[in-house]
């Protein structure tokens, strides 16, 4: 594996643009790693729990309203960057406290204004696997 990427990075490093190029592959192929452990990590600590029910109290409440983000993208075949416009919608959330744990819920606006700070609600989640502070919330009910 070592003669890979040894053999990879020879042909490289003439000039400053090669060398630029090899530092720029080097950090995409660690982001790219880095992604896939942060995925199997939460797929492990995840998946095939079993589900607990327990009172839970909402200790805050947050509303972020729609907006739009504007990013430039490059365009390789035009080799100009244009503006890529993304559109967020209104989002609602709800932090519960479980025990000494906390979660965060993504909730409807209906159920959003119905409830209240110290309110008590039944909550359906799971515990993570590997961190039991991870709490994955299933549903809420009154």
């Amino acid at each position: 594996m070592l003669d890979f990427i040894t053999d990879l990075y020879s042909g490289f490093g003439d000039s400053v643009i090669d060398t630029i190029i090899v530092i720029l592959f080097s950090l995409l192929v660690l982001i790219v790693i880095a992604l896939i452990i942060w995925g199997v990590y939460i797929a492990i600590d995840s998946l095939f729990r079993p589900d607990f029910e327990n009172d839970g109290i909402i200790t805050d409440k947050q509303f972020t309203a729609a907006h739009t983000q504007i990013i430039m993208v490059y365009n390789v075949a035009t080799k100009v960057s244009m503006p890529q416009t993304i559109y967020h919608p209104d989002k609602w959330e709800i932090r519960i406290q479980i025990g000494d744990n906390f979660g965060n819920a993504s909730i409807k606006k209906e159920f959003y204004n119905s409830v209240k700070i110290n309110d008590c609600l039944l909550v359906k989640y799971s515990t993570g696997r590997l961190n039991k502070n991870n709490i994955y919330i299933k549903s809420m009910t009154r």
